[in-house]
């Protein structure tokens, strides 16, 4: 009867353990995880992209505002006179082109020679997204004071890095913005779990308390009976050494959530 009890107790005791160790490192695992790739329902701009399908993932009207585009297009043409137009990775247009009828016939009926035109892409986030085309007609100068080839190609490339610089800008405030509210939610999670680790230490700590209870009160028995109580002392000795192991064990825990816990603080910081 006695082996039965002292087993029971101590398998008990380590299945309990077992638990909540496994628990402590499943979360400081999961903090790490948050530290660095939180995942959250809603996907980033970052998460979207791959190097292998950047082309198909990336939709730059996700990133960009049409209107402020098309206003930037718009007063492209003004200041140069040259028409322009963004193009996504399967050549559609994406706003309408600024005076872009009389280009386009030419343009995509191959007579180049009637044109100056530039082309350059637009850059995102490392991926390319699509391309910035444009130009002028050659028979809407007189003579010869149609804008050079490297004039076209120079306000060409200036129109692209302001386009690629903007649109950067943009792409990755908005993947930080989905990057702080995923690691929010996983921070939140994180603190939940390891609550949830310290309530159920508590049951470790509780289950020392009484091995020692029972350790003391088989030693107080075994000492009132003498010779005949040999068998008590051996169980009193052998809870005893369970008692100092749970509280060992419940220590380790409390010391691992803690750990968990100012790490999760020095990230909110």
């Amino acid at each position: 009867m006695v082996s039965v009890l002292v087993k029971h107790i101590r398998e008990t005791d380590r299945k309990l353990a077992q638990w909540i160790q496994n628990g402590a490192k499943n979360e400081v695992t999961a903090s790490k995880v948050a530290t660095g790739s939180a995942v959250s329902g809603k996907t980033s701009y970052m998460d979207t992209v791959t190097k292998d399908e950047s082309t198909e993932n990336l939709d730059i009207r996700q990133i960009l505002d049409m209107k402020e585009l098309q206003r930037i297009q718009d007063l492209f043409l003004t200041a140069t006179g040259m028409t322009a137009a963004v193009v996504d990775m399967k050549g559609k247009y994406i706003i309408r082109g600024s005076s872009f009828t009389s280009f386009y016939s030419r343009y995509t009926s191959g007579k180049h020679n009637e044109l100056r035109e530039f082309t350059q892409d637009l850059t995102v986030g490392g991926f390319r997204a699509g391309t910035v085309i444009g130009g002028i007609v050659l028979g809407d100068y007189p003579g010869d004071s149609a804008p050079s080839q490297e004039v076209v190609s120079a306000s060409g490339q200036l129109l692209a890095e302001m386009l690629n610089l903007w649109a950067n800008a943009l792409y990755y405030r908005k993947s930080n913005a989905d990057s702080v509210e995923a690691f929010a939610k996983e921070e939140k999670k994180v603190r939940d779990a390891v609550g949830q680790i310290k309530y159920k230490a508590k049951g470790l700590e509780q289950t020392a308390t009484m091995e020692k209870m029972l350790s003391l009160n088989a030693a107080i028995e075994a000492g009132r009976a003498g010779k005949a109580g040999v068998g008590f002392g051996v169980v009193a000795d052998e809870i005893g050494r369970m008692a100092n192991e749970s509280a060992a064990v419940y220590q380790e825990i409390q010391e691992l959530v803690k750990q968990v816990e100012e790490s999760m603080e020095r990230l909110g910081e």
